[in-house]
C-alpha cells in the first residue's frame, strides 16, 4: 500500500532544506478540484515545482513517485532534468 510510504516520506522531507510538501485530497468530496486538475483515475499523484505541475503519476507505483519527486527537486534547484532509463540504477 502506498499511503503509509507517502506518510513516511512526508515526515522525512518536512525537515529538509528543500522541503517537499505532501497533500491528500478526497476527490469524492472535492469533485470540482479533481475536474479542474484533470484527475480521471485513482490514485493520481501530482508533483509541482516552483508552483507549476512538473509531473504526474497515475497508479500506485512508489518508484515512479519517488523518481518524479527527485526530478522536480532538481528542476527547482536549476539542475538539468534527467530521468534514468527503465531498469537502470
Amino acid at each position: 500500500m502506498v499511503a503509509p510510504l507517502l506518510e513516511t516520506m512526508a515526515k522525512e522531507h518536512a525537515q529538509a532544506a528543500d522541503a517537499v510538501r505532501f497533500y491528500k485530497v478526497d476527490v469524492d468530496a472535492n469533485m470540482e478540484l479533481a475536474s479542474r486538475l484533470g484527475i480521471s483515475a485513482m490514485p493520481t499523484f501530482h508533483i509541482y515545482s516552483n508552483g507549476k505541475l512538473a509531473s504526474d503519476v497515475v497508479g500506485a507505483n512508489i518508484d515512479k513517485i519517488v523518481e518524479a519527486i527527485a526530478v522536480a527537486q532538481g528542476a527547482a534547484k536549476g539542475e538539468p532534468i534527467s530521468v534514468p532509463a527503465a531498469g537502470s540504477s
